[in-house]
């Protein structure tokens, strides 16, 4: 009966410690992507999947931060 407990400690765990920090980690490649849809840019990123906006969000901080054109 004590199981239930382990499952919710460790599922408590791994939401807190990998979940938040990937929405986190998301949030200015998802304002940036916003920003450009409404300029008629990136359309066909309007509708991805989290895992696919996590990997793109990459490829973008990238970008910022050698100063090039990003490629998504």
């Amino acid at each position: 009966m004590i199981w239930p407990l382990y499952l919710g400690a460790g599922l408590g765990i791994l939401f807190s410690l990998l979940l938040i920090p990937l929405f986190i980690y998301c949030i200015p490649y998802s304002l940036w992507i916003g920003i450009k849809n409404s300029e008629g840019k990136y359309l066909e990123k309007k509708d991805t999947s989290f895992l696919k906006d996590i990997v793109d969000a990459t490829k973008v901080y990238i970008s910022w931060i050698t100063r090039k054109e990003p490629k998504i």
